[in-house]
């Protein structure tokens, strides 16, 4: 299997929490301002933060300097630049294309002295995976955790497939395969399209060509995007940082899909 094109790194969520907040654009740190439940907003600033961490790297010496320079934006099909729609990079005069994806990690929690321990969801714990496109390709990224409860979320076939697998491999298959159905629907850009049951998962972590219609605001119907699917190590993305223990511990059971529009 080739790796993608575009460029992936994975930034544990941990890291993005205890980076500096001068970092954010006046409209970020308003927002951040803004929330009342203190767990979202260390949510979001580890995402905004973390983000900005992955793109100085990706940039080089200048933008490693002074991240804070680094404007993330957004472009919709239909309304152009916004705060929603496929986010953007501008660095001086480059504008790059990108994706985000985001996996919080379980952590345990002592319940008590000698109590049981119990599993919580991590509020800044996690991975955030950041897809560089090149040139102005179309990208779309997504990671997953190990998915036990995946009854209902495939067609039947896909079903079919996981109950042949062993116990051991089925949740992180199924998670490879959700991946790349929810990386489908970031590429084309208007949601979960095509969604579970209209077109299978190729089976292992595989590379193929498949025609994707783009939808509505979108030009060049039919084309054919490329797609990959996988552990992080396999397509080769790039690791910021190990991160926490827990989070150290849930990323070779990661998975991920990529799909790129043709050049």
């Amino acid at each position: 299997m080739t790796t993608p094109e575009a460029t992936l790194i994975a930034v544990p969520l941990s890291l993005g929490a205890g980076l500096p907040e001068a970092w954010l654009s006046p409209a970020e740190a308003e927002r951040a301002a803004a929330y009342d439940d203190g767990a979202s907003r260390a949510r979001f600033l580890a995402g905004r933060l973390g983000v900005r961490f992955a793109l100085a790297a990706h940039l080089g010496a200048a933008a490693v300097a002074d991240p804070g320079r680094i404007e993330l934006a957004g472009r919709c099909p239909r309304c152009g630049p916004s705060a929603h729609g496929q986010p953007l990079v501008r660095w001086d005069s480059e504008t790059l294309p990108l994706s985000l994806s985001y996996s919080r990690v379980d952590v345990p929690v002592a319940s008590g002295a000698g109590g049981p321990t119990r599993v919580a969801s991590g509020l800044t714990q996690g991975w955030l995976l950041v897809g560089v496109a090149p040139g102005d390709r179309v990208l779309g990224v997504d990671v997953c955790a190990p998915i036990d409860e995946w009854q209902g979320i495939f067609d039947d076939r896909q079903v079919a497939l996981l109950r042949l697998l062993p116990d051991a491999l089925r949740a992180r298959e199924a998670a490879r395969r959700w991946a790349l159905i929810e990386a489908r629907g970031k590429a084309v850009g208007h949601g979960m399209v095509p969604a579970p049951h209209h077109r299978e998962v190729p089976p292992a972590a595989a590379e193929r060509e498949d025609p994707v219609d783009w939808g509505p605001g979108r030009d060049g119907a039919g084309e054919r995007f490329r797609e990959w699917a996988g552990s992080l190590g396999a397509l080769g993305t790039r690791i910021a940082a190990v991160g926490t223990e827990a989070e150290a511990h849930a990323l070779p059971s990661l998975r991920a899909g990529v799909v790129l529009s043709p050049n």
